[in-house]
């Protein structure tokens, strides 16, 4: 057995996972990423909301546009 052609070969395969690898990294940086969930919104929502109380959690969206304003 060779082992030159058998340590060639591993030696081509680590290096072909890692070139992949590091363009994976590279066109991932590319995603954007919105967070639109509802925690977030609720997070965004609660000083808006704070001053109602336990009631707001309760109420309908037209009914906690009128108490908010």
């Amino acid at each position: 057995m060779h082992w030159s052609y058998v340590i060639e070969l591993c030696a081509c395969i680590v290096g072909v996972h890692f070139v992949l690898f590091a363009a994976a990294v590279y066109t991932s940086r590319l995603v954007i990423i919105k967070d639109d969930t509802m925690i977030s919104t609720a997070i965004l929502l609660k000083p808006s909301v704070e001053h109602l109380g336990p009631r707001a959690t309760f109420l309908a969206g037209k009914d906690l546009s009128e108490a908010i304003e």
